[in-house]
């Protein structure tokens, strides 16, 4: 690992743990949709979703900031 360079760790989640979107990246005709989520044990983690609903609503609206569920599979959904 490079120094200087913070380590993104997957935390712990049993189940679904919710999380606050700390940015994404997302655009064009998306395959999958990236979020770097900060978890409320001060944890950052990074999430990645493949649901169309959610890539097409990213798409037009800004995530940053919102809770989302991350499930312990490191997968992603709005509520």
């Amino acid at each position: 690992m490079r120094r200087g360079v913070n380590r993104l760790n997957r935390p712990s989640i049993d189940g679904l743990g919710r999380s606050v979107c700390a940015a994404q990246n997302v655009g064009g005709a998306p395959s999958h949709a990236i979020a770097i989520c900060d978890t409320p044990g001060g944890e950052r983690t990074v999430v990645r979703s493949e649901d169309a609903a959610l890539l097409d609503a990213m798409t037009r609206e800004e995530l940053v900031g919102r809770t989302v569920q991350v499930a312990a599979d490191g997968g992603f959904i709005t509520r």
